[in-house]
């Protein structure tokens, strides 16, 4: 732009300079000539003329060659000065279409560059937000297998309670019964009718364990007394039922004392106590 403004300005100046060198060289003609035509001196020819009828008409016809001259100058002065300009104006064009493609390309430039920040930032964040899932999604599992051990322990321990349940509601049917079998027993061995058995009462799993035939009268009430005493001490009334095997052969004070039942020689796990009375 600089430069295009300078060659204007030198355009501009060379072209005053020369329209001034042109009005002082037809100025300096002007006064020049009458000087360096010297004076003739009139000559008559009888017809009224004379040399100095043609004075003027050489001065005009000079000076017409000069203004022609001149104006050629000027013209082709100015078909170099509308070039030029048109070559600057080319210039000055194509600059700004340069500068134009450098500006747009700098932007170009800076919008990249700003996407890929944007989405560089962006992804950073998604890959956060991503590994926190992740995170979140692991603590969840982790509940889930907890809460499904624990619904498998709580199953198997609802099982279990029912399990328990249904074989107390076992021991306590067979309980019922041998009570009530004991107790007919007891009060068939006070009237003294027939034999007694009173194993029945006291184990559950030998049904055939029975005692002797127990002879009439007053014998009768002290052998059914001796059926159901404890098995250890042989002083108590049995009130204990010892598990798995159910026998009723025991007293509360011997309960301690064994760790195998009595009469089948079976390991105890757990033991019952009964109130005959």
């Amino acid at each position: 732009m600089i430069q295009q403004n300078r060659g204007r300005e030198a355009g501009v100046s060379r072209q005053q300079k020369l329209q001034f060198s042109l009005n002082h060289n037809l100025v300096h003609d002007d006064t020049e000539q009458p000087a360096n035509v010297p004076a003739q001196n009139p000559v008559s020819t009888g017809l009224k003329l004379s040399y100095d009828d043609d004075e003027p008409n050489s001065s005009v016809s000079s000076a017409s060659g000069s203004i022609n001259a001149s104006a050629s100058v000027i013209m082709s002065l100015g078909d170099n000065i509308k070039t030029e300009m048109e070559r600057q104006k080319k210039e000055f064009d194509q600059y700004l279409k340069t500068q134009e493609e450098t500006w747009a390309r700098g932007v170009r430039d800076i919008k990249q560059r700003h996407m890929v920040s944007l989405l560089s930032a962006v992804e950073k964040n998604v890959g956060t937000k991503l590994q926190e899932k992740d995170i979140e999604l692991d603590n969840i599992n982790r509940k889930n297998r907890e809460l499904v051990e624990r619904m498998k322990h709580v199953t198997a321990e609802v099982q279990n309670w029912c399990y328990r349940a249904k074989c107390n509601e076992s021991l306590v049917n067979t309980l019922k019964t041998n009570l009530q079998q004991a107790m007919q027993s007891a009060e068939q061995g006070k009237e003294g009718m027939g034999d007694n058995e009173l194993d029945d009462a006291a184990s559950y799993i030998e049904p055939n364990n029975r005692l002797s035939n127990i002879p009439s009268g007053s014998g009768k009430c002290t052998s059914t007394k001796k059926g159901i005493i404890c098995k250890v001490c042989k002083l108590k009334e049995v009130s204990v039922l010892l598990m798995p095997c159910r026998h009723l052969c025991l007293c509360k004070d011997c309960e301690g004392l064994v760790s195998v039942c009595p009469i089948c020689q079976l390991m105890t796990t757990a033991s019952v106590e009964v109130f005959l009375s």
